[in-house]
């Protein structure tokens, strides 16, 4: 199958699927119940409180050794 014949048939499959982008769907009000988009920024605040959940956790974790320095670590 020739490349050309091969992309016209990818088209017409394409076609026969029914899709929508994000914006269609917002301004026909079908999204989901509770659906929200986060800005870079709130994924930012959102990233930075989780790693400092996981680093408060990873330092009791640490407190158990002795042998280990706090001020290298952290």
């Amino acid at each position: 199958m020739s490349s050309k014949k091969r992309r016209e048939e990818t088209k017409k499959l394409k076609e026969q699927i029914p899709t929508a982008t994000l914006k269609e769907l917002m301004d026909r009000g079908e999204l989901p119940e509770g659906f929200h988009l986060f800005s870079l920024q709130e994924m930012k605040e959102y990233n930075r409180k989780k790693n400092k959940e996981h680093r408060e956790a990873f330092k009791e974790r640490l407190k158990k050794y002795d042998f280990i320095d706090e001020n290298e670590w952290w």
